[in-house]
């Protein structure tokens, strides 16, 4: 059967890791991409302070020290978003129009079922 033989071993992990700024300029880049293919202005409003300080915050709220470049990879699909078309929603303003005084005894009752409207296609 086995044996209960305890052994330590040490391994070297690398990965390969990325600077806050140059991680910050890459974004900004991408920003001013999407400014020119897309009309905005979303490098004025995310310059490269405002995104190394994004950064930092991140980081420094989940404890990270490093930046791999999986890390990397989030940080700029979080910034993806940005590129979204949002859609436009259209809202209808109702203005009355020709306002009158009515009794509600002079107006004629009416009456509607639920099995009219579901008939009637």
């Amino acid at each position: 059967m086995g044996t209960d033989k305890n052994y330590n071993e040490e391994l070297t992990i690398k990965r390969k890791t990325v600077s806050i700024d140059d991680l910050a300029q890459q974004i900004n880049n991408k920003l001013r991409a999407w400014d020119i293919e897309m009309e905005t202005n979303y490098a004025e409003e995310y310059d490269f302070k405002t995104i190394k300080s994004i950064i930092e915050k991140s980081l420094k709220k989940r404890e990270i020290t490093t930046i791999t470049e999986g890390i990397a990879t989030k940080f700029l699909q979080a910034f993806g978003t940005l590129k979204r078309r949002s859609n436009k929603v259209l809202r209808y303003k109702a203005e009355a129009q020709d306002i009158s005084q009515k009794n509600t005894k002079d107006i004629t009752p009416s009456s509607l079922g639920l099995s009219v409207v579901k008939n009637k296609k």
